[in-house]
C-alpha cells in the first residue's frame, strides 16, 4: 500500500487525528493541499481504472476495448471528463452512490460496491467520481515524488 497517497486521498484510521487536521470537518482536502502532481496521479488512476473496471488493455498508445477495437488513450479520461467517470461509473455496477455539491464548489462522492465503501471530496466532480470509485474497488496508484 502506498502511504503518501494513501494519506491524500484515503486517510487510514491511524493517522486520521493528523491528517483531518489539514483537511475541513469533512476530511476533504483543497487543490493547495493535494499532491502537485496530479498529472502522473490521474494518468495511473485512469490506466488501473481502464484495466480493472472497463477490462481493457493497455498498449503503447491506446486501449484494447475488445475483439481488434481500440481507442486511443486521450479519448478515455475519466478524471477530467464527467461522461467518461460516469462510464466506470456505470460499468463498475455500484450497489448504491451519491454525490453532494456544497456552496464552496467542492464535490463529495460517496460509492458503495458490496461491502466496500469509497469516499472522495474534489473541486473537480470527475476526479471526486473518479477517486471514490477508486477507493471503494481498493485501487491504488503510485506516490508523488
Amino acid at each position: 500500500m502506498n502511504s503518501r497517497l494513501d494519506d491524500h486521498f484515503f486517510p487510514s484510521p491511524t493517522r486520521k487525528r493528523e491528517v483531518f487536521k489539514r483537511a475541513d470537518p469533512r476530511g476533504c482536502f483543497s487543490p493547495r493541499q493535494r499532491c502537485t502532481e496530479h498529472a502522473t496521479l490521474d494518468r495511473d488512476l485512469t490506466t488501473k481504472l481502464a484495466e480493472k473496471v472497463m477490462g481493457w488493455r493497455i498498449s503503447r498508445d491506446r486501449f484494447m476495448t475488445g475483439e481488434r477495437e481500440w481507442i486511443p488513450i486521450h479519448r478515455f479520461q475519466p478524471t477530467e471528463r464527467i461522461g467518461d467517470a460516469y462510464k466506470s461509473l456505470e460499468r463498475a455496477r455500484p450497489t448504491e452512490y451519491s454525490i453532494c455539491a456544497s456552496d464552496t464548489g467542492v464535490c463529495h462522492v460517496r460509492i458503495r460496491i458490496g461491502t466496500a465503501i469509497g469516499e472522495a471530496c474534489d473541486e473537480s466532480p470527475p476526479r471526486a467520481v473518479t477517486i471514490a470509485l477508486a477507493n471503494a474497488l481498493g485501487i491504488t496508484v503510485g506516490a508523488c515524488a
